[in-house]
């Protein structure tokens, strides 16, 4: 995780940015700023045409959210890529898992293709609700589950950052997640909080 840049350090970064520009427009030199796409809900008859791409013919389970994006018109009609939340398709502690799939296309007349998925988890753990993403380094969801716990349990990871919730939800929730640094062990982290060995925070005791 990078640190967070001191105000010399933004100062510089800033004056650095500016002589650049200043420079390419004295050598008459075009700087293109790559456009910023909104993601926007797919309606249910656009949704279920990635029921089975994304979620049935791989899991089992039928498609619960899809969103769109990279589109100029903010329509499926054009969008090259497609967020797709499969249902639940096991549980821990009783508690919903499900695979998160990304969908893309390199224009509007060729075929979809899905990546593999994930595996992420909305879960409500001492009286917070957590989510929690994989960051693909070979841990499982079970591990990084019982890691949280363990470290809410205590109390390393008490304090937690909550963000505002998304409508159509009524309660925020704390993000945490696994990560492998190159040449290092699996860690996992939430937001306002410490960033731990994964290995460690499995063997603590609450």
């Amino acid at each position: 995780m990078a640190p967070a840049m001191n105000e010399a350090s933004r100062s510089r970064l800033g004056w650095s940015i500016l002589l650049g520009l200043v420079a390419a427009s004295q050598a008459h030199a075009t700087v293109y700023h790559a456009p910023a796409y909104a993601v926007f809900d797919l309606k249910p008859a656009e949704a279920i045409l990635f029921e089975n791409l994304a979620c049935m013919d791989r899991y089992g389970v039928k498609i619960d959210t899809a969103q769109g994006s990279v589109s100029e018109t903010g329509t499926l009609a054009d969008a090259l890529a497609v967020y797709a939340r499969c249902k639940s398709h096991r549980r821990i502690d009783g508690q919903p898992v499900v695979y998160s799939v990304e969908c893309r296309r390199d224009n509007p007349s060729v075929e979809w293709h899905c990546d593999e998925g994930e595996e992420t988890m909305r879960a409500r753990i001492d009286g917070i609700l957590v989510r929690i993403a994989l960051g693909g380094g070979g841990e499982t969801m079970d591990q990084a589950y019982r890691a949280i716990k363990n470290l809410r349990a205590t109390g390393r990871f008490k304090t937690m950052s909550v963000d505002e919730p998304q409508p159509p939800e009524t309660e925020g929730s704390a993000f945490c997640k696994s990560f492998t640094p190159p040449g290092d062990v699996t860690k996992i982290t939430c937001h306002g909080s410490d960033i731990i060995a994964l290995s460690a925070a499995l063997e603590m005791k609450p």
